[in-house]
């Protein structure tokens, strides 16, 4: 839910300061209307013993941190965001 709904934002958003920002609001209303989901998805790679179940999860986040990445990019392009900025270290603090 989380890579498509980041995804969807990133590609309708021209503006990448803009869709930073989305982001971040969907990820707090997800949180506080679906809080059972996040919860589960956060625990299953931190807790989970099955490599099947890790490896599925961690690829889920990567495609994650790979748009958010992408979005940094664009912003750098853009001049929004500051090219000192790794965009991989912005997509974990984000």
């Amino acid at each position: 839910i989380v890579r498509d709904q980041f995804a969807r934002i990133a590609e309708q958003t021209p503006d990448a300061g803009q869709a930073l920002e989305d982001m971040g609001k969907w990820y707090g209303v997800a949180m506080e209307t679906d809080p059972v989901y996040q919860r589960l998805r956060q625990r299953s790679l931190a807790e989970t013993d099955d490599p099947e179940v890790r490896a599925i999860v961690r690829g889920m986040y990567d495609e994650i941190l790979t748009i958010v990445g992408d979005v940094i990019r664009r912003g750098q392009a853009e001049g929004s965001f500051n090219p000192a900025i790794s965009p991989e270290g912005g997509a974990w603090l984000f």
